[in-house]
């Protein structure tokens, strides 16, 4: 493995630390989290870039009040270092691997929920022998589990980034070396923007998040194709 690929590996262990068991600090919001993908992986504005483009859509899926919402952050990291790497093999597809890329980081969030269950059920355990550890006084192991939690949130996101990072490489090299046309897309990322302005606003009027996937995707959906036809 690769230097930047392990290190890149190791931040997702962080990352899903900061989320769920640790710290709760801003390195998991995208605009942190895809900066810093960008670093490990040789390309601060690249990876930046992912992260303005899904920081407004990922305000959708905050866990305020311990809800349970995808596992945005892990995705959106692992589109970012994504996106960095293709671009390193593809110099000259860097929008359409923009497209690509975020839509795997999308499509990740959703279909990876039943890993980031698991992972949290487990912590719970941890919480409920800690609160029996509390009422007997026993210091030491209350210690003992809130590591243990940690260690639990760093192993699952480091084989989290792993396991997701070398197969949307394999994916992806694969569907863009057979895409049929070479394009632009010049107006990708201003698209992928107002998906997520446009996913805020609809928050802000409706108070919920239910349908802001669908609209977003119609809206980048038009915008695209009036830009393929002109």
């Amino acid at each position: 493995m690769e230097m930047d690929v392990l290190l890149f590996c190791l931040m997702g262990g962080i990352v899903s630390a900061d989320t769920d068991s640790a710290w709760q600090s801003m390195v998991s919001q995208p605009l942190v989290s895809c900066s810093i993908a960008g670093i490990l992986m040789g390309d601060l504005v690249l990876g930046s870039v992912v992260g303005m483009l899904l920081q407004l859509p990922y305000l959708a899926e905050m866990p305020v009040g311990g809800a349970r919402v995808s596992l945005g952050n892990m995705g959106v990291f692992i589109s970012a270092g994504l996106a960095v790497k293709l671009n390193q093999i593809f110099p000259g597809q860097t929008n359409l691997i923009l497209l690509f890329t975020v839509l795997y980081g999308v499509a990740l969030s959703r279909l990876t929920i039943p890993f980031q269950n698991w992972s949290r059920r487990f912590n719970l355990v941890l919480l409920r022998k800690a609160d029996l550890a509390a009422e007997h006084g026993n210091v030491a192991k209350i210690s003992r589990l809130n590591y243990l939690g940690v260690l639990n949130s760093l192993f699952f996101g480091i084989l989290f980034s792993a396991i997701f990072f070398f197969l949307g490489k394999y994916i992806m090299q694969s569907a863009i070396i057979s895409f049929p046309f070479k394009i632009s897309l010049p107006f990708l990322k201003p698209t992928l923007l107002g998906a997520g302005l446009g996913t805020m606003f609809w928050l802000f009027l409706k108070r919920t998040t239910f349908r802001y996937t669908l609209i977003g995707t119609v809206m980048s959906a038009v915008a695209l194709l009036i830009v393929w036809i002109y």
